[in-house]
């Protein structure tokens, strides 16, 4: 996420995500990256000149790249807040309220994109992998008592196929901890604690 200012890139934060699905479908994002120094300034620095190319100028932009051997790669560029709720990330890991910059920008006002909060967030999507439909979904207590936030948008007795995109998903749920190995493990716990019956 970065907004721009007088054409100048003035936040960012990278967000990796989680494609670790057999299909090409996003499954999580962590935030802040986990991220070298060297590997930051070298996608900023990528973004900021696609940024000036197409002359966005004041505003928020979503840009997602992929850190590759020859360095990082832009996937797209849109001039728009993030989805998949990594402004509620950035909220609980930083305190910062996306929303609210993004306001503070469109009036004329210096934004405040100074860090409140030191914690890391991380959202998880729950998917099946079988499609069919649900019978039951086991181990919502667990998560509800680990995690800061847990949503379903299906529910048993619902069709739910593969997979393969972003709209085959079942609910998600987002934890927060100190450090990155610590976020990281609660989410794989509260994914231990899932299960999804699919008939």
């Amino acid at each position: 996420m970065l907004h721009c200012q007088e054409e100048k890139i003035r936040k960012k934060e990278p967000t990796p995500r989680h494609d670790d699905s057999k299909f090409f479908a996003e499954t999580g994002h962590t935030l802040p990256a986990k991220l070298t120094n060297n590997n930051i300034e070298l996608i900023c620095e990528m973004v900021q000149s696609a940024v000036n190319a197409l002359g966005l100028s004041n505003g928020i932009a979503h840009v997602e790249a992929k850190l590759t051997e020859d360095g990082p790669r832009i996937i797209e560029i849109g001039a728009r807040m993030p989805g998949d709720y990594i402004p509620h990330l950035l909220h609980y890991a930083l305190g910062i309220d996306i929303g609210k910059i993004y306001l503070q920008i469109a009036l004329g006002e210096e934004p405040n994109c100074k860090s409140h909060n030191t914690k890391y967030a991380s959202i998880r999507f729950i998917t099946s992998n079988s499609e069919g439909i649900i019978s039951e979904i086991n181990g919502l207590d667990y998560i509800r008592n680990n995690a800061t936030d847990l949503e379903l948008y299906k529910k048993v007795g619902d069709r739910i196929g593969f997979p393969i995109n972003n709209i085959e998903r079942i609910g998600h749920f987002i934890v927060v901890d100190n450090t990155y190995c610590e976020v990281q493990k609660k989410a794989d716990n509260c994914f231990e604690h899932l299960d999804i019956v699919v008939k």
